[in-house]
């Protein structure tokens, strides 16, 4: 089964400002494919081939890793990853007016994406919501769809080893 990332509401076009300048001086835009991703608390990751190679940054630009960063992270898939260097881009969504400047993003040696927004940028930017669990169906106002209440007959001291004494 192949999946349709077009059809993902967390596969986005970004544009992220390239080195190149149009003839107003003012930086190109080129398109990535971003990734919004709830699960990365490692940080922002970058191709270092989009880099390179799409928005014809110099090596130049790349910034040294913190000694947390360099440690590298273990991945979903029990991967390691270690980034090679950091970087600061600048990017924005088609339909928004809000411009990221100026974000860390650690290069990544790996191809497989353009650009992942990590969870701490995610919250800091408040780029989604938090999710609502919460249900409105009948009788379960106010209470999480995860944990709805205690079923009838439950109490507490059935949880905490405290029985009442019959």
């Amino acid at each position: 089964m192949s999946v349709d990332e077009t059809d993902s509401p967390w596969i986005l076009p970004v544009y992220v400002l390239s080195s190149r300048k149009d003839s107003n001086k003012q930086f190109v835009p080129k398109e990535g494919k971003c990734t919004i991703d709830t699960g990365n608390h490692q940080g922002n990751i970058v191709s270092r081939e989009f880099v390179l190679n799409v928005l014809q940054l110099p090596e130049a630009n790349f910034q040294q890793l913190t000694k947390e960063e360099e440690k590298g992270a273990i991945g979903i898939t029990d991967h390691k990853f270690i980034p090679v260097a950091a970087i600061y881009l600048t990017w924005y969504h088609k339909k928004s007016t809000r411009v990221f400047r100026n974000m860390r993003f650690l290069i990544s040696p790996y191809q497989h994406y353009d650009l992942i927004i990590g969870a701490r940028s995610i919250r800091e930017h408040q780029l989604l919501d938090v999710p609502n669990l919460m249900t409105k169906g009948a009788g379960l106002l106010g209470r999480s769809a995860v944990n709805a209440g205690k079923p009838k007959g439950v109490t507490d001291s059935m949880f905490t080893g405290r029985h009442s004494q019959c």
